[in-house]
């Protein structure tokens, strides 16, 4: 869970990725990505960690919080830096 500094400001949407096959979880987070505002975080919700969308959302200058669970699934939560 990201810190309450965060998430006390910020509007959570949730996308789960679980039932998806590749490419479609990336290709669902960079499409919410790119709509998020400065108000919310996107906590993605995933049987795995997605490790070839971390480069594309530092690209897109996006802050990432990664928590995994024994299971291996993961949650992603992804922001902007409040300037």
């Amino acid at each position: 869970m990201l810190p309450d500094s965060v998430t006390n400001k910020l509007s959570v949407i949730t996308v789960d990725c679980r039932e998806l096959e590749p490419p479609e979880p990336m290709v669902v987070v960079l499409e919410a990505v790119d709509k998020l505002r400065k108000t919310e975080v996107l906590k993605m919700i995933h049987r795995q960690a997605p490790r070839l969308l971390f480069p594309l959302l530092e690209e897109r200058g996006m802050l990432t919080h990664l928590e995994s669970f024994e299971d291996g699934s993961i949650e992603l939560w992804i922001w902007q830096e409040d300037e």
